[in-house]
């Protein structure tokens, strides 16, 4: 777990809440790259009820198994359900390398 990471991934969290999209993620992570990583990916989600689920979704899914299986050195993954209005989990998880 990286503090920076995590830092992002928790204000990433609030901006997927209504709608999860990678919308601006290459330009808000690119500050990722002032702590020194050169490499950054993001998995997102927002139907599921337990983070479980989640994982297991993101296991079925390719793109974001890619992201589970590549060469990242460090995460951090968060997940709300206190602001979803439909009462399931938010979950940023972001993946970074030097």
């Amino acid at each position: 777990m990286n503090k920076h990471l995590c830092d992002y991934a928790t204000k990433r969290l609030p901006e997927n809440i209504n709608k999860i999209s990678h919308d601006g993620f290459n330009k808000s992570a690119s500050t990722l790259y002032n702590f020194g990583f050169n490499k950054i990916g993001e998995n997102l989600a927002s139907e599921y009820n337990t983070e479980q689920q989640t994982f297991t979704s993101w296991l079925n899914l390719p793109k974001h198994l890619e992201n589970l299986k590549a060469n990242f050195t460090h995460s951090c993954l968060k997940c709300d359900t206190s602001s979803n209005p439909l009462n399931k989990n938010v979950c940023v998880h972001i993946f970074a390398s030097f």
